[in-house]
């Protein structure tokens, strides 16, 4: 390194005040170099990037002795960003950093004190740890490629404890190689400060773990009393999903501790599957195949490519499985939130839920893809990031379901209620046509009646005279002899004969 440099100034400079550039490069190296990080205070908690040094791509620099070699030809150099995210790259990464204890306070008397130096990403394949006191080496292999029971401590990330005498220093190597995206989130803590942040942690991480199966074991409930598709749906979505962020925070690897290989692609065939459920969720909550056909066959297409692409992941290098799972993720969480947009301007008002999950979801994968390319800072963040998005994403789904049930609910209120007022309105209209009818009959009966009695007035006279005929004496002869009887009276019949009559009806009565 210094070769070059030197090879750089012109010929033209003297001799000596080439050596003394040469010198006083070495001496600012070398101060760069061996700046140590030192730890003063006990509550000493750090994430380590410009006080490291590091050597990107150490082709054929395998073992600690080529790295020592190599340090000391000069060949390792400051890190120059503030965020160890390299991306996808084939080859080992070596960091180095000196580190200094200078506690004011001690663990206790005549006791070394305790640091620990984690790497918080737990993706990682291969992550090898370092600690060089002068002819003492101490050594720890890691990495998800190893059994979980392999490790120092049982816990997700990979912890190195590095023991120190009070004023003592030592020399801390890391080698790094991975076929996943090369993250290093290092941080150096204290015994206290990596109690006290394992605490809080862990509580995140139970508060996370206990919303998302609160929220399965709920809704399964609901489900088996409701025998909806949706919430069981709902509830599978709820599992993969947990399954997904278990696997990014390093808990699925006591589950599986046995499948190293499963180990490598399981993010990402969560992260396929979970698109499955998503899609089959909004599908069933929006109703797409009833408001939306069109976007409804899309949607299907969708489905059909994220069941294809997860036999698909064992296939393709790891690096390509994490582009398409970026990819398909940000297409479908476009697609879906134009299909809850379309719903929410239709009227539907729980559409909102699902747009704001959604969003969420879109959020946290934008978040990764741009922080992952080094676009926004704090990569380390991004499983927190998408672990949260998610529990958002599954509270707004739950309340979304509520509001489902609800709306649902009011519009059977509303149809009922519209149901029982045409029922109303009919039983008046029906009692109306009754009394209507009932009249007309009566009137009806009243005109017969009447015809009738004309029909017998007409039946009972004489056409030429007017007077009763024959057919009426029968009838009334007949009844006053029956009232005379019952009476106990005489009856009389008086008759008169018309001169000429038979002649005149003969003519005019014919």
């Amino acid at each position: 390194m210094l070769q070059s440099l030197l090879s750089r100034l012109p010929a033209v400079i003297p001799a000596q005040l080439r050596l003394l550039g040469c010198v006083l490069l070495a001496l600012a190296g070398t101060a760069v170099a061996e700046q140590p990080v030192v730890v003063s205070h006990d509550g000493f908690d750090q994430r380590l990037t410009t006080q490291l040094q590091w050597l990107p791509r150490a082709t054929g620099i395998d073992t600690l002795d080529q790295a020592r070699a190599a340090r000391a030809a000069g060949e390792f150099s400051p890190v120059p960003m503030e965020n160890l995210q390299l991306g996808y790259q084939d080859e080992a990464l070596w960091l180095h950093f000196r580190l200094q204890n200078q506690l004011l306070h001690h663990t206790a008397a005549n006791r070394d004190d305790r640091f620990y130096l984690s790497v918080d990403y737990p993706l990682l394949d291969n992550v090898e740890f370092y600690l060089v006191q002068g002819d003492r080496v101490r050594t720890m292999v890691t990495g998800d490629l190893y059994h979980f029971t392999q490790r120092y401590f049982n816990l997700n990330n990979f912890v190195f404890p590095i023991a120190l005498a009070p004023g003592a220093s030592g020399d801390i190597y890391i080698r790094v190689f991975s076929s996943s995206s090369l993250v290093l989130p290092v941080r150096l803590q204290t015994e206290r400060a990596f109690v006290d942040n394992q605490f809080a942690l862990n509580t995140l991480n139970g508060l996370y773990l206990g919303i998302t199966l609160g929220l399965g074991i709920y809704n399964l409930f609901l489900w088996v009393g409701v025998r909806k598709a949706v919430y069981g749906v709902y509830v599978l979505l709820v599992t993969n999903i947990c399954l997904f962020n278990s696997t990014i925070m390093g808990f699925t690897y006591r589950l599986w501790p046995d499948f190293n290989s499963l180990q490598q692609y399981s993010i990402y065939i969560f992260s396929f599957s979970s698109g499955v459920l998503v899609i089959l969720f909004g599908v069933k909550y929006l109703n797409t195949r009833t408001t939306q056909p069109r976007l409804h066959r899309l949607l299907m297409l969708q489905m059909w490519v994220y069941l294809a692409c997860i036999p698909a992941l064992f296939a393709v290098p790891v690096a390509v499985a994490a582009k398409l799972t970026v990819v398909t993720t940000i297409f479908g969480s476009l697609t879906m939130i134009l299909v809850a947009i379309r719903s929410v301007l239709a009227g539907y008002h729980p559409a909102i839920y699902y747009l704001l999950g959604q969003g969420a979801v879109l959020l946290s994968v934008l978040f990764v893809a741009l922080a992952s390319q080094n676009v926004i800072p704090n990569y380390y963040l991004a499983p927190q990031v998408m672990k949260w998005c998610s529990a958002f994403e599954l509270i707004v789904f739950s309340l979304g379901l509520a509001e489902m049930m609800n709306t649902e609910r009011r519009l059977r209120e509303q149809a009922q209620a519209e149901s029982q007022q045409s029922q109303k309105q009919l039983l008046q209209t029906q009692l109306q046509l009754n009394e209507e009818l009932d009249q007309l009959v009566r009137q009806r009966t009243r005109e017969l009646e009447a015809v009738n009695q004309q029909l017998r007035d007409l039946n009972i006279r004489d056409d030429l005279t007017g007077l009763h005929n024959r057919r009426y004496l029968n009838e009334t002869l007949s009844r006053e002899c029956q009232q005379a009887y019952r009476q106990r009276e005489p009856l009389s019949l008086l008759m008169l004969d018309i001169d000429f009559f038979k002649q005149l009806n003969d003519t005019y009565g014919h």
